[in-house]
């Protein structure tokens, strides 16, 4: 499938509708022939997934159809999964109904995003990962069931894990659950390399919505019911994110 637009320019094939996609898409609209590949149908709002989780906003707020976002907009949308990338023959292969397709180009912009690395032990089998709307869900189902007396824990202080903390403790404080909720940092601070008032405020707010917050402590193991700690210390926890 050699797709080419007359008159569009050169082409380019992006692969993923995530922030970095959409912004390629919407930069060189009418600039080129554009063609972005992606497996589903909406864009996800990460940054406010968080907000899903402590059950804030719903799902559908935090959703757009790509059809929505690049209205009006010349990108072709091709929504499919990428079996390969062949860089010599400048062509990605897609999977579809009859095997697979070819879509050549002149410029290739890869932005599949990021994955989960679970290499800590155990993480992988007792650990939820915390990088679409969809693991946003799951982590506030699972909290709504959790019984009084309950703990949760939230590994990694940086910008992701502070926001999941602080809207948890929301979510907590509606539900009246008697719910222990600690954030572990390896570094000696939470939210590295921000301004310092910021960090402190961001302390001041957590710590007065009773979350605890221990910092230049590492997990290396996590287990059905709690986390290990480099110093030997076990934390309990019914949900890891």
């Amino acid at each position: 499938m050699d797709i080419r637009v007359k008159g569009m320019g050169e082409r380019v094939v992006i692969a993923g509708a995530g922030y970095a996609g959409l912004t390629a898409s919407v930069v060189l609209d009418d600039k080129a022939d554009l063609t972005l590949i992606e497996r589903k149908h909406y864009h996800e709002i990460l940054t406010r997934a968080h907000m899903v989780a402590g059950g804030i906003e719903y799902v559908q707020e935090d959703v757009i159809p790509l059809g929505e976002v690049l209205k009006g907009r010349d990108t072709r949308i091709v929504h499919s999964t990428i079996r390969s990338i062949n860089l010599n023959e400048r062509k990605v292969s897609i999977y579809a109904n009859d095997g697979t397709k070819d879509i050549y180009y002149d410029h290739f912009i890869l932005a599949l995003g990021a994955e989960v690395n679970y290499n800590v032990k155990g993480a992988r089998e007792h650990a939820v990962g915390f990088r679409s709307i969809e693991d946003a869900l799951s982590i506030y189902r699972r909290f709504k069931g959790m019984k009084d007396g309950g703990s949760m824990v939230v590994v990694g202080g940086g910008a992701t894990g502070i926001s999941l903390a602080g809207a948890m403790a929301e979510l907590r404080s509606r539900l009246r659950k008697r719910v222990r909720i600690t954030v572990i940092e390896a570094l000696d601070r939470i939210l590295d390399g921000w301004d310092g008032y910021i960090v402190e405020k961001a302390r001041d707010i957590l710590e007065g919505k009773s979350v605890d917050i221990l910092t230049r402590r590492k997990v290396v193991e996590v287990r059905n019911g709690s986390v290990l700690l480099d110093g030997g210390e076990e934390v309990a926890s019914d949900l890891t994110v």
